[in-house]
């Protein structure tokens, strides 16, 4: 129900012509079992409705991805590759060290 950037979600059906509530009703199809049944109001709007989907499914996929982009930003700015334009000074205790950072872990 995601297909097309979850365009099924984002219309609003009352809002809908005949034939594209039939096309949709003819896209349907009967089931022997629900793995999950999601309960919706069309009075919410579709983005969010949408939005939600896509975190309920995909966040292992997102935070997976995430993972991996902060290990290859770990790795290019520990080889010099990415540049760390800023400065941070880090005080612990007597010692105080200017440090070189990026905003590149937090993307």
């Amino acid at each position: 129900s995601l297909h097309r950037a979850g365009a099924l979600w984002r219309a609003n059906p009352r809002e809908l012509t005949l034939e594209a509530r039939e096309e949709c009703y003819q896209r349907s199809r009967y089931v022997d079992h629900l793995d999950v049944f999601i309960s919706h109001t069309w009075q919410s709007s579709g983005v969010s409705k949408t939005w939600s989907l896509l975190l309920q499914s995909g966040w292992q996929h997102a935070t997976g991805g995430w993972f991996l982009g902060v290990a290859l930003a770990f790795v290019l700015c520990a080889t010099e590759t990415l540049p760390r334009p800023f400065s941070l000074v880090v005080t612990v205790g007597p010692w105080s060290e200017p440090c070189s950072v990026g905003p590149w872990a937090m993307m």
